[in-house]
């Protein structure tokens, strides 16, 4: 019995490996790859991908659930509107990213979009601070919005028919507060072509515009060359790719690695990015506070949640008060509790929403927010009450109790917007 468990281990264990070797096949990678002093002679920008190895691919089969990560099927536009794969490595110069897919298949001139995270981010620290969406923005404004824990610092970008993508940079320290890096500054082409094969974006980046020019390069004996530092707090890469529209105010139809809450038809529908790809870039060799240099991507690269996933759009059911009326004199707050919908299971334990409470009057004049853009988590609205959170004291946003009168609370969840609202009674 023993013998034939290991025999069947085996086998799964060989027909693993030449599914692959087969995927690896099926997108024209070389076998071998790793970061390098230099990569000038190997990886070409010039709009095809085939030059980046199968080691700096991201997307490959999630073996636990027999599929892949990234399908080439799961574009709400169809499979000419795709994000099939993304590539990446570097040198000692410079960041080197591809993007495979699709990103037409008439005249609407779509677009391609792929986000870098530098600065790290943790829940005790504000030191990131990149986008939180796309929405405010004047130039690309697209109706994307981030998790906290994805707020990109920078995006490449083009659309169909376009050979020259543009990289723009967010600092909110900085005037404008997105600022486009000149095409004199980094190498990019694009081929993509409508419904033309084997196209991609690709960019060899700078590490000082990577670094928003905290970094300089430094002599290391180690390796015997002049390299980027890495600054404090950015040694680690986040990324994510999405396919959008090409007018102002779009979202997209789909976006790699699979957000939580997946795509709709209507491209005028708000989108939540909220995975991404995670990618170390200083770390695992000798050489402290530079680059590593002979490492495989894809053998240190992670993912916020591993693909592929299901998208979950949540919708409230109901809007429950402990009470519905308030009296701020005697310190009777409104205590509310959310019930939204579809029941999940444990395992989906890293499903959220994005959640905005407000007051407002009888004449729909605003009140008070109660909260903005906060993430939640599904499991714990379905779990129970929270009238911990989920409260009001009676006063407006100066401090002052309100009169009273009937009031309305209204709770809109993201990306879908949807919304519920309920009235009470504020008593003086």
């Amino acid at each position: 019995m023993g013998e034939a468990g290991s025999g069947m281990r085996k086998l799964r264990a060989g027909g693993l490996l030449l599914g692959l070797l087969i995927l690896a096949g099926s997108l024209g990678l070389p076998a071998f790859g790793a970061t390098d002093l230099d990569l000038s002679n190997r990886i070409q920008i010039d709009g095809f991908s085939a030059d980046f190895a199968d080691s700096e691919a991201v997307f490959f089969l999630n073996e636990e659930r027999a599929l892949l990560e990234e399908s080439t099927q799961d574009s709400k536009w169809g499979p000419f509107n795709d994000v099939n794969q993304i590539k990446i490595t570097w040198d000692k110069d410079f960041l080197y990213v591809a993007l495979d897919g699709y990103i037409g298949d008439g005249d609407h001139g779509n677009n391609v979009i792929l986000f870098f995270d530098v600065t790290n981010w943790s829940p005790t620290s504000s030191a990131d601070d990149g986008m939180g969406g796309m929405t405010e923005l004047t130039s690309w404004r697209r109706n994307f919005v981030f998790s906290s824990d994805f707020t990109p610092d920078l995006f490449l970008a083009t659309w169909d028919g376009n050979s020259l993508p543009q990289l723009w940079r967010y600092a909110t320290n900085r005037d404008p507060v997105l600022e486009q890096i000149g095409s004199d500054q980094f190498s990019a082409v694009a081929t993509f072509r409508q419904t033309a094969s084997r196209r991609a974006m690709e960019a060899a980046i700078p590490w000082g515009i990577l670094f928003f020019e905290q970094s300089e390069q430094v002599a290391s004996e180690t390796l015997r060359a002049d390299v980027w530092g890495v600054p404090e707090g950015m040694d680690t890469l986040r990324f994510a790719a999405v396919i959008t529209g090409g007018d102002d105010g779009t979202g997209g139809p789909d976006s790699a690695p699979d957000n939580f809450s997946g795509h709709v038809v209507e491209g005028s529908e708000q989108v939540l990015i909220d995975n991404f790809v995670i990618l170390p870039l200083d770390g695992g060799d000798a050489v402290d506070h530079v680059p590593d240099f002979g490492i495989k991507p894809r053998a240190r690269l992670g993912f916020k949640r591993r693909p592929p996933i299901k998208g979950i759009v949540f919708e409230f059911e109901d809007l429950v008060f402990d009470s519905p009326v308030v009296s701020p004199e005697e310190s009777i707050p409104l205590r509310f509790a959310l019930n939204m919908g579809p029941k999940i299971s444990a395992s989906q334990d890293f499903r959220t929403v994005k959640l905005t409470a407000r007051i407002y009057d009888s004449l729909g004049n605003l009140v008070c927010v109660l909260y903005r853009d906060q993430m939640r988590n599904v499991l714990e609205i379905l779990s129970g009450r929270r009238w911990e959170e989920d409260q009001w004291d009676g006063r407006d946003m100066r401090g002052r109790m309100v009169p009273g009168g009937i009031y309305i609370l209204s709770v809109v969840s993201g990306p879908n917007l949807d919304r519920y609202s309920r009235a009470f009674s504020v008593v003086r």
